[in-house]
């Protein structure tokens, strides 16, 4: 049985029942559904929220320019010490690693906890990951030891229009679940779900309908996990 840490990803909070990832038809629900017979552990962590009562916390906490920002800085760092920690304590008791699914600022999360103890897991799974592609590209080259899933998706308005400008740091910086990573690395695989050509080989070589776009929606962020034609390549990645 493969252990898997769930980490969530933007506008989340553990504390409020209508905003915790555990919420009915929420991200861990899904993903408890979509990948039953492996055993997850969620990581709950706050990641900042929309609307006035996010942006006053984070204004209590630096006076940060926007709520993302404060997310992207400060919590999913704390959040990446957590995760961690809970890796560093599944490798005490089990010699096999944990593995991660992660989406959106989760991927911080993941790469931060990647960066303090490399290849600290087994495998990673990225889903339509908000991590900039300058920070991300080092630390995957340094954890040669995972094998990593980097699920993209060019059409992702909400990371080409916001992820890649509201991190801190100015101007605008490409995410890797939007614009993807170049890696050669033979742990490092990558998918673009709303590729015709990617989808047309998936479905020849396994019968997979991969899609990253929903076409009824703009800002289809979480198409990617919502999509249930996907997860035969995510169950795949985790039990090869």
């Amino acid at each position: 049985m493969t252990k898997i840490i769930m980490v969530h990803g933007y506008n989340h909070d553990p504390d409020d029942p209508r905003h915790t990832a555990d919420r009915l038809g929420g991200t861990y629900p899904i993903w408890r559904d979509m990948l039953q017979g492996n055993d997850l552990e969620p990581l709950h962590w706050y990641s900042g929220r929309t609307g006035i009562s996010g942006r006053l916390t984070a204004i209590r906490n630096g006076f940060w320019r926007n709520t993302y920002a404060y997310a992207y800085e400060v919590l999913a760092k704390k959040a990446g010490e957590k995760l961690e920690q809970l890796a560093m304590i599944d490798a005490s008791r089990n010699p096999q690693r944990s593995s991660v699914i992660c989406h959106s600022l989760g991927s911080r999360v993941a790469l931060y906890a990647m960066a303090k103890h490399p290849n600290c897991f087994d495998r990673i799974l990225f889903l339509n990951a908000a991590e900039t592609v300058d920070v991300a590209t080092p630390i995957i080259e340094k954890n040669d030891k995972t094998k990593i899933l980097n699920v993209c998706v060019e059409s992702d308005d909400v990371l080409a229009m916001m992820g890649s400008w509201f991190e801190p740091l100015p101007g605008r910086h490409d995410c890797m679940g939007q614009a993807g990573l170049k890696s050669s690395a033979s742990n490092f695989e990558q998918v673009f779900l709303d590729d015709p050509t990617e989808q047309e080989k998936y479905w020849l070589e396994n019968e997979w309908a991969l899609s990253g776009n929903n076409p009824e929606s703009i800002g289809d962020h979480h198409f990617s996990y919502l999509f249930r034609g996907n997860w035969p390549l995510y169950r795949d990645f985790f039990a090869s």
